[in-house]
């Protein structure tokens, strides 16, 4: 199985998964979020958040593509004016076991 697969497996095992998104304030001092996001066979992720925190600055594309039936715990539907999505393209993911242990298989773009 390519890492790829090994990815897929895991996080598409539920409808969505939790990650930590790392981003860089205006500042530059990191900042790292905890997250629930799902992700495609093109190995993009998308995380559903509040449209009015600041990570999100861009369009607010990929609404119903995010959704979850868990969203309406927070939002009303994919039209809640309050949703937005963090749509990440990711460079590199590096998987690491259930349980801690040393990293996995690594993808690279």
């Amino acid at each position: 199985m390519t890492v790829i697969e090994q990815l897929l497996v895991t996080l598409q095992r539920e409808s969505d998964f939790l990650l930590a998104l790392a981003t860089v304030d205006a500042d530059g001092r990191p900042r790292v979020r905890t997250m629930k996001g799902i992700i495609d066979k093109q190995l993009i992720i998308r995380c559903p958040t509040f449209a009015s925190t600041e990570k999100v600055r861009r369009a607010q594309d990929d609404r119903a593509a995010a959704w979850t039936t868990r969203m309406e715990k927070w939002f009303s539907s994919p039209g809640d004016v309050h949703y937005a999505v963090v749509k990440i393209e990711p460079l590199r993911i590096r998987m690491f076991p259930i349980g801690g242990g040393p990293a996995g298989g690594v993808w690279t773009a």
